[in-house]
């Protein structure tokens, strides 16, 4: 759902896009099963900070079907929220698919505010606290604190 319709190949331009990241205004996390032969990807979360609006990223999430529903994403995306911070970015925005639902609800778990676009999906904005403690007591507000405590103590 992430790219809003099935992708096959890369170009040449996307494939440096998704893979050359700077740690700081392009970060992606990525969760591979190691036990896995050939392809071992789950997912991937990745932010873009907007350069109209250095405090402000584009975030993205895409965790392949059969692990989806298990939490996976809003793992990847609690990381990636604390990557965000330490960078000086404190707003995610995303595009979601109106049939998207559940994560339209983890969005919302997390504070987040839903506009409908003209084409069908839903720009959602979601502000990042600075401190984990500040994370709503919902299911997704407890993963994100509970990984961004789990971060900062391998830090």
């Amino acid at each position: 759902m992430r790219f809003f319709s099935e992708i096959h190949d890369l170009s040449d331009r996307q494939l440096r896009y998704f893979t050359q990241i700077d740690y700081s205004d392009h970060m992606a996390w990525i969760a591979l099963d190691p036990s896995a032969s050939g392809q071992q990807g789950l997912g991937v979360a990745r932010y873009v900070r907007l350069d109209q609006n250095p405090r402000v990223a584009e975030a993205a999430i895409t965790v392949v079907d059969s692990v989806q529903g298990r939490g996976l994403g809003t793992l990847l995306l609690g990381a990636l929220s604390r990557s965000a911070v330490e960078n000086g970015i404190d707003t995610f925005v995303a595009y979601v698919l109106a049939e998207n639902e559940r994560m339209l609800e983890i969005f919302r778990e997390l504070g987040g505010h839903a506009e409908p676009e003209p084409d069908g999906t839903f720009k959602v904005e979601v502000k990042i606290p600075n401190n984990p403690q500040d994370y709503a007591d919902t299911p997704a507000g407890r993963v994100f604190k509970a990984v961004a405590l789990q971060m900062s103590r391998n830090d």
